[in-house]
C-alpha cells in the first residue's frame, strides 16, 4: 500500500506538473509582461489552450497598457506645454474650482502678488485681492460665469498708485458631458497703458491745440454736464461768454504770431479767475467761453466777470511789444428746472455778449428777463 500510494503521488506530481507550471508562468507575467513568453502555448490540449488564451488577454492587455502610457506621456506633454505657454504671457491666467479656490496660476499672478504658486493656490479671491475689491469687482461676475456663462468686463483698482485697469474674462469649465460646470478659466489683461493712451487721445480730441484750455467739443460736454449737475444739486450754474475787443486789429497790426502768444496769455488769465472746478474753453478764434458750476447766485457771477475785465484789460508785454486788449463778457444763468436747453442757455449768453459789445465793450452784461442790474462804473448791464 505504501508503495501504491507512493506511485500514485508520483503519477499526481507528474499530471499537475504542467499546471503548476502554468500557474507559476501566469503569476509571473502579472508583474512583467515580457514573462508571458514562458508560458506553454505549444501545448496541444487543455493547458496549451489556457495558456493561450490567457497569453492573448495578456497581449492586449499590454497594447492598452503601451497606448495609455503613450496617452499619458502625451497629456503630460502638452499640459507642460499649456502651463509654459501661461507663464510666458503678460496676462493674469488662472483657474478657480466650484468652491472659488485657485487650483492653477501662472507666473504673472507670483510677479503680480509676490507670491509663489504655490502659496496662491488653495487662496480665493476673497484672500488674494481683498474683500472690498472682492463684492464690488469680483464675486458679481464671478456668480454668473460659475452659473455657465460667458463674462467679460473692465475692472479698475483705485488702491493702486497710479490705478491699474484690467479686461477680465470669466469662462465657465464644463464636465467631460458638457452638463455641469466644475470650475472657471481667469484671464486678466492689463489695459493700464491702453486705457492711459485713450484718455491722452481723448483729452487730445477735447483740447484747443493752442492754449490747451478746452476746444468746442469738450464745452458741449463739459457743458452738458454742468447743466445736468445744476438739476441734480439744485445750484444754479453760469455761462460766460467773453469776447476779445478788436483783436483783429492786433492780429492786422502785429502778426498772427503775435496775435497766438497774446491768446495765450489771456488764457492763462481766464484760468486764474476762476475756481478749479470751473472750466474754461476757447470756443473760436478770440472767443471763450467760462463755466460756472455750483454759484451761489448773481452777486457771484458779477464778482467773476468784474475779475475776467479787470484780468485782461492789463497790457501784456509781446516781444518787446505792449498790447492792449479789452474783453466783453455776456452770462446767462441756469437755475434747476426752468428747462432750458444747452443751445438755449448758449443763445442767451451770447445775447447778452452782443448787448456787451454794442453797449460801448469792456463791460459785462447778463441776460436777465425779469430785472435789469444797476452799475456804478457802466461795466454792466443786462440784456432784457
Amino acid at each position: 500500500m505504501a508503495i501504491a500510494g507512493l506511485l500514485m503521488w508520483q503519477v499526481a506530481r507528474r499530471l499537475l506538473a504542467p499546471l503548476e507550471n502554468l500557474e507559476r508562468a501566469v503569476r509571473e507575467s502579472a508583474t512583467d509582461l515580457p514573462a508571458r513568453a514562458a508560458l506553454p502555448t505549444s501545448r496541444a490540449d487543455e493547458i496549451g489552450a489556457l495558456a493561450r488564451t490567457f497569453s492573448s488577454v495578456m497581449c492586449q492587455l499590454a497594447e492598452r497598457t503601451s497606448a495609455l502610457l503613450k496617452a499619458r506621456k502625451l497629456a503630460e506633454e502638452r499640459e507642460a506645454r499649456i502651463h509654459a505657454i501661461a507663464n510666458h504671457i503678460p496676462d493674469l491666467v488662472a483657474y478657480l474650482d466650484m468652491d472659488e479656490r485657485y487650483v492653477f496660476v501662472n507666473q504673472a499672478y507670483e510677479q503680480r502678488f509676490g507670491m509663489s504658486a504655490g502659496e496662491i493656490i488653495g487662496l480665493t479671491p476673497r484672500d488674494l485681492w481683498g474683500e472690498d475689491h472682492y463684492a464690488n469687482a469680483i464675486r458679481p461676475h464671478l456668480k454668473l460665469a460659475l452659473s455657465g456663462e460667458l463674462v467679460t468686463f473692465d475692472a479698475e483698482h483705485p488702491y493702486e498708485n497710479p490705478p491699474l485697469y484690467f479686461k477680465v474674462t470669466y469662462q465657465p469649465a464644463w464636465s467631460g458631458t458638457v452638463d455641469t460646470v466644475v470650475g472657471v478659466h481667469v484671464f486678466a489683461r492689463d489695459i493700464t497703458v491702453e486705457r492711459q493712451k485713450m484718455r491722452e487721445l481723448e483729452q487730445k480730441t477735447v483740447s484747443d491745440y493752442l492754449t490747451g484750455l478746452l476746444n468746442r467739443k469738450g464745452f458741449d460736454r463739459r457743458l452738458e454736464s454742468a447743466m445736468a449737475l445744476s438739476e441734480t444739486s439744485g445750484r444754479i450754474m453760469t455761462l460766460l461768454l467773453v469776447d476779445l475787443d478788436n483783436f483783429k486789429l492786433v492780429n492786422d497790426t502785429y502778426g498772427h504770431p503775435i496775435g497766438d502768444k497774446l491768446l495765450n496769455v489771456l488764457a492763462t488769465r481766464l484760468r486764474c479767475c476762476v475756481r478749479e472746478s470751473d472750466a474754461v474753453a476757447r470756443i473760436g478764434g478770440d472767443e471763450f467761453a467760462v463755466i460756472l458750476e455750483e454759484v451761489s447766485g448773481l452777486h457771484a457771477v458779477e464778482r467773476v466777470a468784474d475779475a475776467i475785465i479787470a484780468a485782461t484789460s492789463v497790457p501784456c508785454i509781446i516781444d518787446d511789444q505792449q498790447i492792449t486788449c479789452r474783453t466783453s463778457v455776456g452770462g446767462a444763468l441756469h437755475k434747476p428746472g426752468n428747462g432750458n436747453t444747452r443751445n438755449e442757455l448758449f443763445l442767451k449768453a451770447d445775447t447778452a455778449l452782443y448787448a456787451a459789445k454794442h453797449a460801448g465793450k469792456g463791460r459785462f452784461v447778463v441776460f436777465d428777463k425779469s430785472r435789469r442790474i444797476s452799475s456804478d462804473s457802466n461795466s454792466r448791464t443786462s440784456a432784457d
